[in-house]
């Protein structure tokens, strides 16, 4: 059985519909959807999502990446079972901080990283 789901963000394909994903991309379109999403979001299922954009704005220190770390991993471990966290990175800019966060999806010896910011 071929997974499939839509590309994130949302764009048109070659032909002209909504750009799919197949396979090991389905996990990270996913992984991105679950670490943009604060729980309480959404309404019907309100322990969904990870604390990833909470995080962002606390200081930046050792602390902090563990807890990013940890929470990734937690959320995902929870609604995404098919990544691994790798490792969570933050670089906090003058205007914005982002999250780096490197997953691997099970079975596969490549690794993609994902960020998410916070302006």
């Amino acid at each position: 059985m071929t997974t499939f789901g839509y590309d994130r963000p949302l764009h048109l394909g070659a032909r002209g519909y909504l750009a799919t994903v197949t396979g090991t991309a389905t996990a990270l379109v996913a992984s991105r959807t679950i670490l943009d999403t604060t729980p309480g979001e959404i309404e019907m299922q309100p322990e969904f999502g990870s604390r990833v954009r909470q995080l962002l704005h606390e200081p930046n220190d050792a602390a902090l990446a563990l807890e990013m770390k940890t929470s990734t991993a937690d959320a995902l471990g929870r609604w995404e079972k098919r990544l691994k966290v790798e490792r969570a990175e933050i670089t906090q800019g003058e205007r914005s901080t982002t999250a780096a966060i490197t997953l691997r999806p099970r079975g596969t010896g490549e690794s993609r990283v994902v960020e998410v910011s916070s302006g």
